[in-house]
């Protein structure tokens, strides 16, 4: 600490501190900031595992310096949700559009009536049905069916 006894021993202090703590903190916000920045809902995500992750990006970016009030939030948390114009009217709708209302966006991005649940029924269901249908055709033909497909 004698280099504060010097007349220019702020600065170099200063430098030297900046040196060694400034490289660091600003690659984590750097790297939290681009984190949040490119996060999306990825496709067949469901919404739950999407906001999950928003708000825990958002949480990190928020601890390294990133500030945004409820309308910018709400505009990128739909843009990056990925949803469709039906399901972003059906969002806004009792809002009345308003994007400032960002928790009640978020809650009703929850509450999205057909988070491709039904597109996942219907999937497994189409495979069900074509198991079945291999099931009754080797039943049909006489032949049983192998132990690795019960």
């Amino acid at each position: 600490m004698q280099v504060l006894s010097r007349p220019d021993g702020l600065p170099i202090l200063l430098y030297i501190f900046e040196h060694l703590f400034a490289a660091d903190d600003q690659e984590l916000q750097v790297e939290t900031l681009d984190s949040f920045e490119k996060f999306g809902r990825a496709r067949a995500q469901n919404m739950a595992d999407f906001l999950v992750g928003w708000e825990y990006l958002l949480w990190e970016a928020q601890l390294n310096g990133y500030q945004a009030g409820p309308l910018v939030l709400s505009r990128e948390l739909l843009r990056k949700a990925r949803i469709s114009e039906d399901e972003r009217r059906w969002i806004l709708l009792p809002l009345q559009g308003n994007l400032m209302r960002y928790e009640e966006i978020k809650t009703l991005l929850r509450r999205l009536p057909n988070d491709h649940g039904a597109e996942v029924f219907i999937a497994d269901s189409q495979d069900l049905v074509r198991g079945s249908q291999h099931w009754q055709h080797l039943v049909h033909e006489g032949r049983r069916p192998r132990r690795d497909l019960q």
